[in-house]
């Protein structure tokens, strides 16, 4: 068995191995292990193992798409557990809205309209959210012009008070990294965490009221709980109440799009 249970979780929490590599006496903090490639018909050549230092795999793609994508898989539903909220200060209507004239995508900034890297390095913008720490510059997949449409329809789902709960329909792009021939399209479900006042509204009163402290209440950065001392001291720890609303809210986004998952998952 090449890796254990405890291999894999102190694994994936190890995210700056890949900046550790390259520096003395922190190189020696990162995971090793013995491991050998598999082969198969499109990779026959056996190799002998070696040793290699190991990362959090959000370094290289933390969606899960590309290797469901390599599987040629026909339909994805995709939870996107984002880090922040998109920006309200964007000109969003400038490219969602109904008027004519609107601008289109190539003058579109997902980053600086606050779209997470795991959605937007698909799309082709790998260079704008890659660092020394990771390599979603590889991981584009589909076409710039095909992110728009997803990301106006998260922003008027948010200003809707609904949970972002997107269905699209991309061709993939050959991608020699990933090992994808391209071609193909994939059914995409995409539900993406985003502040859902539709739900906020129908919590307890005791509960809106803890959201509104922020930072200084029980239930501080919701629904965007931070992945590292979102309970200081506590390095990584949340508590029942937080899990359980964050919970709730999943349930709320399906719930509320129940004919819409139905008819996907029925295909």
């Amino acid at each position: 068995v090449p890796f254990t249970l405890a291999d894999a979780v102190g694994v994936s929490s190890f995210g700056p191995a890949p900046d550790f590599a390259n520096r003395a006496f922190l190189n020696m903090l990162n995971p090793r292990i013995h491991y050998w490639p598999v082969t198969s018909e499109k990779f026959p050549p056996s190799e002998p193992g070696g040793v290699f230092e190991l990362a959090d795999g959000g370094d290289l793609e933390s969606s899960g798409l590309l290797p469901l994508l390599q599987r040629h898989v026909e339909s994805v539903v995709w939870v996107a557990n984002s880090d922040k909220g998109l920006n309200r200060t964007y000109p969003w209507r400038d490219f969602c809205g109904m008027k004519q004239g609107k601008r289109s995508w190539e003058s579109f900034d997902p980053v600086a309209a606050g779209l997470i890297p795991q959605l937007v390095d698909k799309f082709g913008y790998g260079a704008e959210v890659s660092d020394s720490l990771d390599y979603l510059i590889y991981n584009t997949v589909f076409e710039r012009f095909e992110l728009l449409p997803v990301a106006c329809k998260l922003w008027w789902s948010e200003q809707r008070g609904m949970p972002a709960v997107v269905r699209f329909k991309p061709t993939v792009l050959p991608n020699d990294r990933w090992g994808l021939e391209g071609g193909n399209q994939v059914d995409v479900l995409l539900v993406y965490l985003l502040n859902v006042e539709g739900f906020n509204t129908k919590l307890p009163k005791h509960t809106q009221d803890e959201i509104q402290l922020g930072e200084h209440g029980s239930l501080a950065h919701w629904p965007h709980y931070k992945t590292t001392l979102q309970n200081p001291p506590e390095v990584t720890s949340y508590t029942m109440r937080q899990v359980n609303l964050l919970s709730a809210l999943g349930e709320h986004a399906v719930m509320s799009h129940s004919p819409l998952f139905k008819s996907f998952l029925r295909k």
